[in-house]
């Protein structure tokens, strides 16, 4: 079973003010070689230049145990994607991501980023390989056992970020 709010693969891709108010159930990720995950709000992947612009986002899960994990928004293997200017919200119970993104020459700017859980919380998950900016954005992370605003490297691939100007809580 899979749940997602969006999911597009290998277009060219805009989304752009919108208002989303994604309920999704959540699911336990299948870890083998890859993540293989069930419970996405928005999913990009193979979609170069994508870009994600002014949109408000509340992501949330409808119950589910603290091994369960929800994504916000995926971005995966998607040259040069921007996330700029967006208010978005993730809610979960267990592992809460509201970013994770695996990309190139990727920009996370000016936006309000903020991520709840009963259990996991991580505002911005970059995984490798990967290149990109993170600039001027407000980021949250708010859980009972662990809270990252800004992690990066779990696969063990090349990663090249440069954080910079944000507000950052957690």
């Amino acid at each position: 079973t899979c749940a997602y709010g969006i999911y597009v693969k290998k277009s060219n891709v805009v989304i752009k003010n919108n208002d989303f108010d994604i309920a999704i159930p959540t699911f336990v990720v299948n870890w083998g070689a890859t993540r293989e995950s069930f419970s996405e709000g928005i999913v990009i992947v193979g979609c170069d230049d994508a870009i994600l612009n002014h949109n408000n986002s509340t992501i949330s899960t409808n119950g589910g145990t603290s091994w369960d994990t929800i994504y916000g928004i995926d971005i995966l293997n998607s040259a040069h994607a921007k996330v700029v200017s967006n208010d978005i919200l993730v809610k979960g119970a267990g592992y809460t991501y509201a970013i994770i993104i695996n990309d190139e020459y990727f920009v996370i700017s000016d936006n309000n980023i903020v991520v709840t859980s009963d259990e996991y919380a991580c505002a911005i998950d970059v995984e490798g390989t990967a290149e990109g900016i993170i600039v001027s954005n407000n980021i949250g992370a708010t859980a009972t056992n662990s809270a990252y605003p800004i992690y990066s490297g779990m696969n063990y691939m090349p990663v090249n970020i440069t954080i910079q100007k944000n507000n950052i809580t957690g």
